[in-house]
C-alpha cells in the first residue's frame, strides 16, 4: 500500500468528514477553532455553563428585561409595528453551544486517525525529522525544531487573524460559498505555489 491516499480518495474523506461534522455539532470544521477551544478549556467551560444557565432560566430573564424595558420607556415600549410581530414569532432559537470535550475528541480521532493509517500501510516508525529535504534547507534537527516553532507560532497567529486555517476557510468557507474563504484559499494556494518553486530552486 502507499504511504498516501489517492488525491480523489482523500477528497471524498474530508469533504464526508466537514459533512459528518456539520451533522453532529451544527458547526461548520475548523482545526484551528478546536485547537482553540481545546487551548483554552477552561473558559469555554465557564462560558459553556453561562449559556446553560441563561437557556434554563429564559423566562426569569425574559420577566427582568420586560419589567427593565417598562421601568424605562413605559407602556409605549410594547408597541411594535406588525412587522416586528412577525419577525418576532419567527425568531431562531439560540444554538446551544458545543462543549470543549466534543473538539477534543475530534483532534484526537484525527491523531488515531493518522496512528492506524501508518499501522496499516507499514510505515509507522519513530523519526526525528520530517524529511531529507527538510534537514537540507533547515542544517539539522535543533534548527529544524526551532524553524516549526516559529512556523508553529506565526500560523496560529495567522488563522487567528484570518478567522480560520486552511480547513476552515478550504472546506467549510468554500463549501458555504463565503467570499471571504474563497480569497483566503486562493492565497493560501498561491503562497505554496510559490514556495514549493522557490524551495526547488534553492536546492536545485
Amino acid at each position: 500500500m502507499h504511504g498516501y491516499l489517492s488525491w480523489w480518495l482523500g477528497g471524498i474523506a474530508l469533504g464526508g468528514i466537514t459533512i459528518l461534522f456539520r451533522a453532529l455539532t451544527g458547526r461548520t470544521l475548523g482545526v484551528s477553532g478546536s485547537w482553540r477551544k481545546v487551548a483554552f478549556w477552561r473558559q469555554e467551560h465557564a462560558n459553556d455553563k453561562a449559556a446553560q444557565s441563561v437557556t434554563q432560566h429564559q423566562d426569569s430573564a425574559a420577566n427582568a428585561l420586560l419589567a427593565a424595558t417598562l421601568a424605562e420607556f413605559g407602556n409605549d415600549a410594547l408597541i411594535t409595528p406588525a412587522v416586528a410581530n412577525d419577525r418576532t414569532q419567527h425568531a431562531v432559537k439560540p444554538r446551544q453551544p458545543v462543549p470543549w470535550t466534543a473538539h477534543l475528541v475530534f483532534l484526537f480521532c484525527m491523531a488515531l486517525g493518522g496512528f492506524v493509517w501508518a499501522l496499516m500501510t507499514g510505515n509507522l516508525h519513530l523519526q526525528f525529522e520530517l524529511s531529507a529535504i527538510h534537514s537540507r534547507i533547515s542544517g539539522g534537527f535543533g534548527n529544524m525544531s526551532f524553524m516549526l516553532l516559529v512556523g508553529g507560532f506565526f500560523v496560529g497567529m495567522g488563522t487567528q487573524m484570518a478567522g480560520g486555517c486552511s480547513s476552515g476557510h478550504g472546506l467549510s468557507g468554500c463549501s458555504n460559498f463565503s467570499w471571504g474563504s474563497l480569497l483566503a484559499t486562493a492565497i493560501f494556494f498561491a503562497t505554496a505555489v510559490v514556495a514549493a518553486n522557490l524551495i526547488k530552486v534553492v536546492l536545485s
